[in-house]
């Protein structure tokens, strides 16, 4: 019996979160679809299209980069997710929520029929091991983002309540589902480029890296399952002690990571690239460049996304994640020299400076070619060989060898000039490696997870010092769901099994 899967539904919940329509506007059948490895590559490389636009990455940053204190802004309107200040309807909270349903339904189909393929057994491995390692990391920011939710890993085949209403699973469960897809696609993923295809797919590394952070994750807040520490520096340890075995390695340079022309290197290891096309090129050089930058292509600047003191206050002066990692002055569009000013007294004006209370903007996201505000040629970058130091030092700080974790915290740091690390204080230590997830991964999607995993305290911390709370709503003040978002009022309209996350509802 064939099975038709829908690809055209007005709403299936927990994909789209529209009102379900009784006709299906197309169907395919699975023997259709899975007849040769150029449409397994296909339907792969379709997961990447889910998430390549603008409006994805816009949201997601500010979901991820917001609740930060080291998250600044000039603009009220992207400020308030530095303090929860949304509703439960709020557009990029349902927007990312949606893309990535929308990418797990896809995953979930190649899973499920790539084995019905006619080719051998290895290229079907391989990309099912693609498609697991884009499931593990969707549900990683599922959970992260929204605590339990819905787990689904099959296809939806037909528009049974049974198949589209599902209840929440637990944060444990889910992770079990992230681990045994992680260790999968660690086994089966190619140690480079996928034979045949463009450049710039996810490989082995990027799957043992992932896994890694899986189980620091576990062991971390909520789940609490410190015997994991050492799962992470088992999985870690044989990667970053021989990177080259896995086709990997640290830049010497640590900015061309990003510069924009310079797609495929050997420290990315999960990135969506952005490409001159209207609305298909990352926005991110537009919102974090400052006022009046005289690139991108004269397209005008948002300096919407930007850098506090506090994280510029981290640094070595040496390091040159600091001096080039920022944008401490530029020309401006009428050849006006500026430069990013730290004032110790706020009332003073200074001329011919951005200031220190929008924050100061970085250079991860230039794009000198760039011809408007849509069409930048950036990445948006997920996962770097540099996560996988810096994991390895955490978990090996956590199980008390301190000596493995400065050793590798210090490889990183050696690269950018920044001063060797030799404290034996392990509370010290655990919060310079903290501090340096921050100094080498600011922008990358990766704040709201580290502070959430670290716990309650280290959540409220960055809320009470957020800057765009202080500045925009100094009356608001901690409350205990903010530890997560609120699930989209469109979701639990629709799946009566779900129940909206402890605090939120309909009216903030």
């Amino acid at each position: 019996m064939k099975k038709i899967f829908a690809l055209v539904i007005t709403t299936i919940i927990l994909f789209s979160g529209c009102e379900i329509e009784e006709q299906l506007h197309s169907s395919f059948a699975a023997e259709n679809y899975f007849q040769n490895e150029e449409q397994l590559r296909a339907l792969n490389l379709g997961i990447y299209e889910t998430f390549r636009h603008t409006q994805f990455e816009g949201d997601f940053y500010y979901l991820t980069w917001a609740p930060s204190k080291y998250f600044a802004t000039r603009n009220a309107v992207r400020g308030k997710y530095g303090y929860y200040d949304i509703a439960v309807a709020d557009g990029n909270v349902n927007r990312c929520y949606t893309k990535i349903y929308q990418a797990i339904a896809r995953t979930n189909t190649i899973i499920r029929y790539a084995h019905i393929t006619p080719v051998n057994k290895g290229v079907i491995d391989m990309h099912v091991a693609e498609a697991r390692f884009w499931r593990a990391w969707c549900y990683m920011q599922l959970t992260g983002l929204w605590g339990d939710v819905p787990l689904l890993t099959e296809p939806a085949e037909d528009l049974e309540l049974s198949t589209i209403q599902r209840a929440s699973s637990t944060v444990a469960e889910i992770y079990d589902v992230i681990v045994e897809d992680l260790q999968f696609a660690s086994e089966y993923l190619p140690l480079g480029d996928f034979p045949n295809s463009p450049p710039g797919r996810v490989k082995k590394a990027s799957a043992i890296t992932l896994l890694g952070m899986a189980y620091l994750t576990i062991a971390g807040y909520p789940l609490q399952q410190t015997d994991k520490y050492q799962d992470a520096i088992t999985t870690i340890e044989p990667l970053v002690s021989d990177p080259g075995s896995y086709q990997v390695g640290l830049l010497s340079n640590w900015w061309k990571n990003f510069d924009s022309y310079d797609k495929v290197n050997s420290e990315k290891l999960f990135a969506l690239g952005g490409y001159h096309a209207d609305t298909y090129g990352s926005v991110m050089s537009h919102q974090t460049m400052p006022l009046n930058y005289p690139k991108p292509g004269g397209a005008g600047t948002g300096y919407l996304a930007c850098f506090s003191r506090a994280l510029v206050e981290l640094y070595d002066s040496t390091d040159v994640r600091f001096t080039d990692g920022f944008i401490h002055e530029y020309s401006d569009t009428k050849g006006k020299q500026v430069v990013w000013v730290l004032k110790e007294d706020k009332t003073t004006k200074v001329l011919n400076s951005y200031q220190e209370i929008n924050g100061i903007s970085c250079t991860k996201y230039i794009d000198l070619y760039a011809n408007n505000n849509n069409t930048h040629n950036n990445e948006i970058m997920f996962l770097r060989l540099a996560d996988a130091y810096l994991i390895i030092a955490e978990a090996a700080c956590e199980t008390g060898d301190l000596e493995k974790a400065k050793t590798y915290l210090n490889i990183l740091r050696a690269r950018v000039n920044a001063s060797e690390i030799t404290t034996n204080d392990q509370t010290e230590l655990r919060q310079i490696i903290r501090d340096e997830r921050f100094r080498e991964l600011y922008g990358e999607y990766r704040d709201i997870f580290d502070i959430r995993r670290w716990g309650p305290a280290v959540v409220r911390d960055h809320f009470d010092n957020n800057p765009s709370r202080i500045r925009y709503a100094s009356t608001f003040v901690w409350d205990d769901k903010y530890l997560l978002w609120p699930i989209p009022e469109i979701e639990l309209v629709y799946n009566p099994l779900m129940q909206q996350n402890t605090g939120w509802s309909l009216v903030v």
